[in-house]
């Protein structure tokens, strides 16, 4: 009897001619026949074809819309408390602004200060590529050491691309038709967008061949992993700073600040009528804001519909920071958080008009006087305030709406429109909020940008400035940067290493501005 040799343990074409040929000189082997023949079919129709895909690309409908491509967990909210940033016995963070690509700059910024990482906690404030001559580099040092970070809006554009190469291969025939997209010239893409019209597979405005779809389509799986895992927003409750990409609204622009739906108008949880009892949670975004700053994730989503109330003033603190980014609409749009510059009515957030937003988030947190102890009672107790006041007074309003009812001023935000006849510009002259700092990039146009409650890093290294960090530490003698260079002396393009003072929120923290010079790579 003849055999025939196999060479693989998955049944072949072959194989099922064989064994039809051989099921009909003995017919005791045909249901075997079948068998090898119907597990043919079966990996044939799992593999494919063989290309890995069963969906067929050129027939693919996108007229009622693409995938989300933006790869956002949940809220895009991560939070870091005191003991993630002392892991391992470290004694100083360091916060870079924006690399865009700039390698060399961001290995001598790091020489500079010696960093070190089994001492130091490294945080980067997003735009890690394009531009810049390296992002390669940049992003597999960065990736290969998980470097903590948020993502910044070029960041953004080549996970998107990332996401979208990843769907476009997951099609049968989609590898070949993408090869076949990168051969073509940017006139017979834009011919071929016009004669597609709706129908054409990339989203509107993005530009396929760029810089930032070929960074995304060398991407390591690691790399692309990295880039992904990265949050919007880092919470730093135990030092009340907040880090983004470009920034945060202080408020709702579209409502008066004084409205019981603006977070810091109020003590979380101590909205009720003065007389009576029974705590009674805001909204239901209040309620999530409170899952969302427990401490233990497992516990968070047992409870989820009935969170652990907070029980110190500290706690009520850090929920009230959350719900500036969770309950304030503004804040929860991711565009808004990775592109914006300036508010003016009627106008996008990435524009270069009307007043920066970091100047509507100071001159909002410069009114944060504290939690009333009143408030804080409610707060934490449940129990609403004695009809009558320490004078005997009878109480017509409530704590919160004596606090911000009062006229306070106008301030202009808006230098084009009439700020009085809107509501949201007139600012009490007190609020029941503590403050909290936000530290960003993005903004390289303003370079250094250092207020009281806000710290902008992008000082334009990409364009030939400079490349700045932010050294941090609980102790002066921890800092490690002494000598380094001129130390607050006046702003010198020329100077390699300059260093300088500053105050970082309400004084918990020392820190000192490091920045090295950059060369122009023509960006």
């Amino acid at each position: 009897m003849t055999t025939r040799p196999r060479s693989s343990s998955i049944p072949s074409l072959a194989d099922a001619q064989y064994a039809l040929h051989t099921a009909r000189k003995q017919p005791a082997r045909r249901i075997a026949a079948y068998t090898i023949l119907a597990a043919f079919l079966g990996v044939f129709l799992i593999l494919g074809f063989g290309s890995g895909n069963t969906k067929d690309w050129e027939g693919l409908e996108v007229i009622r819309g693409f995938p989300k491509f933006d790869r956002i967990e949940g809220d895009g909210i991560h939070t870091l408390t005191e003991s993630d940033l002392k892991a391992g016995g470290k004694k100083r963070f360091i916060i870079v602004g924006d690399i865009h690509g700039m390698h060399g700059s961001f290995k001598k910024m790091m020489s500079s200060i010696s960093y070190t990482p089994s001492k130091d906690h490294l945080i980067h404030v997003g735009d890690l590529l394009a531009k810049g001559p390296s992002s390669p580099a940049v992003l597999q040092q960065l990736s290969s050491a998980n470097v903590t970070g948020v993502r910044g809006n070029h960041d953004q554009k080549v996970i998107e691309w990332a996401a979208w190469i990843e769907w476009v291969v997951s099609h049968h025939g989609g590898r070949a038709w993408l090869k076949d997209m990168e051969s073509k010239s940017e006139e017979d893409l834009e011919e071929m967008k016009k004669k597609h019209g709706k129908k054409w597979k990339i989203p509107d405005g993005w530009k396929f061949g760029g810089e930032h779809y070929w960074l995304a389509r060398n991407l390591k799986s690691g790399e692309e992993r990295y880039l992904s895992s990265l949050p919007l927003v880092l919470h730093l409750p135990d030092y009340h700073i907040f880090l983004v990409h470009a920034g945060i609204l202080p408020l709702n622009p579209t409502i008066p600040l004084s409205s019981k739906h603006q977070p810091l108008s109020h003590v979380p949880g101590s909205l009720r009528a003065p007389h009576k009892k029974g705590r009674k949670a805001d909204s239901a975004r209040f309620r999530r804001a409170a899952i969302d700053s427990e401490d233990n994730d497992e516990e968070a989503e047992k409870n989820k519909h009935h969170p652990r109330k907070p029980s110190t003033e500290k706690e009520l603190r850090t929920l009230q920071e959350r719900m500036v980014l969770q309950t304030i609409p503004q804040n929860t749009i991711p565009f808004n958080l990775l592109n914006m510059r300036s508010l003016e009515r009627n106008s996008p957030v990435r524009t270069k008009k009307g007043r920066p937003w970091s100047e509507v988030w100071n001159s909002v947190i410069d009114r944060c006087k504290g939690f009333p102890e009143d408030a804080v009672q409610v707060a934490l107790t449940g129990e609403g305030l004695p009809d009558k006041d320490a004078n005997g007074e009878k109480r017509e309003k409530t704590w919160w709406e004596t606090l911000v009812s009062s006229p306070g001023e106008i301030i202009d935000w808006d230098p084009e429109g009439d700020s009085a006849e809107h509501g949201w510009s007139r600012i009490p002259h007190k609020l029941p909020c503590h403050p909290s700092t936000v530290i960003y990039g993005h903004a390289a146009g303003r370079g250094l940008d250092v207020k009281d409650w806000s710290i902008g890093l992008d000082s334009g290294c990409v364009y030939g400035r400079r490349m700045t960090a932010m050294v941090l530490s609980e102790n002066e003698e921890d800092l490690g940067v002494e000598g380094l260079g001129v130390e607050d002396g006046d702003d010198d393009e020329g100077v390699e290493v300059q260093v300088k003072k500053v105050k970082i929120g309400d004084g918990k923290l020392v820190g000192r501005l490091v920045s090295v010079k950059c060369p122009d790579v023509g960006a």
